[in-house]
């Protein structure tokens, strides 16, 4: 499924994301979009986001987007220098989503939040019974 967002903080830091930026008028990013949503569904271990150019001018000036379409490929909220993609070369762009589908996400290691555990009997060792009141 294709989000479009309007804002920086709408892109995920913890994954795999390919930015769309197009333009209702731009003839090329309509060629693509059909595309570019079937891929969505095809490569479900990236986030696949869209930005109107017109409507968040903002957000396309801070990626220093400069023609259309323009997809831009982000792991961890890193941008992947060198993986842009300038025009609808939807070749290149299915390329990058396989690659990106398979990478694994580089996450840092779950810490733990189990309580520790009190009044175990130690490995190895018999447990006591309490003794019984003789008569």
């Amino acid at each position: 499924m294709v989000k479009v967002i309007s804002d920086l903080s709408e892109i995920p830091k913890d994954k795999k994301v390919v930015i769309d930026f197009f333009a209702r008028w731009c003839g090329p990013c309509k060629r693509i979009a059909p595309e570019y949503e079937e891929f969505s569904k095809k490569y479900t271990n990236v986030e696949f986001l869209k930005v109107d150019y017109d409507e968040s001018n903002e957000l396309a000036e801070a990626f220093g987007i400069e023609s259309l379409p323009t997809f831009i490929f982000i792991e961890n909220g890193n941008i992947l220098k060198g993986k842009e993609i300038l025009g609808a070369d939807i070749e290149n762009l299915e390329k990058i989503l396989v690659e990106m589908n398979e990478m694994v996400i580089n996450t840092p290691p779950l810490t733990s939040t189990i309580p520790p555990l009190t009044n175990l009997t130690p490995l190895g060792a018999v447990p006591t019974l309490p003794e019984s009141p003789r008569d």
